[in-house]
């Protein structure tokens, strides 16, 4: 069985930059351009969702993208054709064909931004210090353990957010207000994408949900709870069908829809007797992670195993046989980057005088770590203007100054 390294999530962020440059919304007053570049989506979508897996009706085609150049402020064409079945061939056609040059030069934008980023840094500051406020009410109130905000909107919707859940305390009747309470009490409050109990019993209300959908959530908090000894249960019998692998479970994800999964996953296993001893052991000492039906078999970025929840046995064997060592491997390497990133993020932040650096998501701990190697040797104009201010890489092509101030650099900042 022939097996990959990347996933359709992993080329999703990989193509961030193009998406971004492409977007049909950045071309709202161009209705024309907007349509073309709806359309010619679609398509891009369509073929690299036949990726995963590998369609037999697969073939080439052709798409065309507007993108603004920014050296002339105008519109520039660019013909693509989608051909193969590789699709980190495909990544890297794409980083090539764009010939749209973003604003990445780091010392250039800070001796003209700087004093932008101090005012913006400022009033961030002031903000978290309000928010600290509604933050320590809601404990108070409540009697949660912390609240966290796992969205990447502006802390200004957690304000809205928590002054939302304050005004549902102060209207909802006793009962309901007793119940909210009780659901929070000595627990993590997290604010995220969509309302549950997690996996680890504490409480996300949905930063896109309304108060009804945090009343209910909280309603049935107790219930779903009841449901955290069957998910250690279910997760300890896929470690043992799979020779003692490390089942994670990401403590934020949905408490009864992992639950679902795992159990799936292990029936689906049991019924196959004839292969659970190949499956004890090509999984052993590997790390494994149950994600929905609509994913893919794959390694992650960190070495754990993808497994979907309805995947096929025999498939799954063939995988395992194929890819544990590799799994293996690259969960070595990954632990020592991550080990020396730390290392150098501190030395780097210390070096330049920032007050943070952090990076978003999903990205590469290599690439993150020869970044941050570049940062710490930039010239001295370059480091005085750092001095007090908070990066993020990101990948978004450009260097700009965020909203709360800290600036935002691509991995490719020159």
């Amino acid at each position: 069985m022939a097996t990959r390294g990347v996933s359709l999530h992993d080329v999703s962020i990989a193509l961030r930059p193009f998406y971004f440059a492409v977007h049909p919304d950045r071309f709202a007053r161009n209705p024309r351009v907007r349509k073309q570049n709806e359309k010619s989506l679609q398509v891009f979508n369509g073929y690299l969702n036949d990726l995963f897996p590998v369609s037999n009706t697969i073939r080439p085609t052709d798409v065309r993208f507007s993108i603004l150049n920014k050296e002339n402020n105008d519109l520039q064409d660019i013909d693509i054709t989608l051909s193969g079945t590789d699709p980190m061939r495909i990544v890297s056609y794409l980083r090539k064909k764009k010939r749209d040059h973003p604003r990445n030069d780091l010392g250039s934008m800070l001796r003209t931004s700087r004093d932008d980023a101090l005012r913006k840094s400022k009033e961030a500051e002031l903000t978290r210090l309000t928010l600290k406020d509604d933050i320590d009410d809601i404990k108070w109130r409540t009697g949660a353990k912390d609240v966290v905000w796992q969205m990447d909107w502006a802390e200004s919707h957690m304000r809205r957010c928590l002054g939302n859940l304050s005004r549902l305390l102060d209207q909802a009747t006793p009962k309901i207000k007793d119940t909210v309470i009780h659901a929070l009490y000595k627990n993590v409050l997290r604010f995220g994408r969509g309302s549950f109990v997690c996996c680890d019993g504490s409480i996300q209300l949905g930063a896109d949900n309304v108060p009804e959908q945090w009343e209910q959530v909280c309603l049935e908090a107790s219930v779903r709870r009841s449901q955290l000894p069957q998910l250690r249960e279910a997760a300890a019998d896929l470690r043992q069908l799979l020779g003692g692998a490390v089942v994670i479970i990401p403590h934020h994800k949905g408490l009864a829809q992992t639950l679902q999964q795992i159990q799936s996953l292990g029936i689906r296993l049991r019924n196959k007797e004839e292969l659970l001893q190949e499956l004890a052991k090509h999984g052993q000492d590997t790390m494994v992670e149950v994600v929905t039906s609509y994913d893919e078999l794959a390694v992650g970025q960190d070495g754990r195993l993808l497994i979907p929840c309805n995947v096929d046995v025999a498939s799954l064997c063939a995988f395992l046989k194929d890819s544990a060592e590799a799994s293996r491997s690259v969960n070595k390497t990954m632990l020592q980057y991550m080990t020396e990133l730390e290392v150098d993020r501190l030395d780097c932040e210390r070096h330049l005088g920032l007050s943070s650096l952090e990076w978003e998501l999903g990205m590469r701990p290599d690439e993150v770590l020869q970044c941050v190697r570049r940062l710490r040797e930039v010239d001295d104009e370059t480091r005085q203007n750092l001095r007090g201010l908070g990066i993020k890489l990101s990948f978004n092509p450009n260097v700009f100054v965020m909203s709360d101030g800290r600036i935002s650099v691509p991995l490719n900042w020159i």
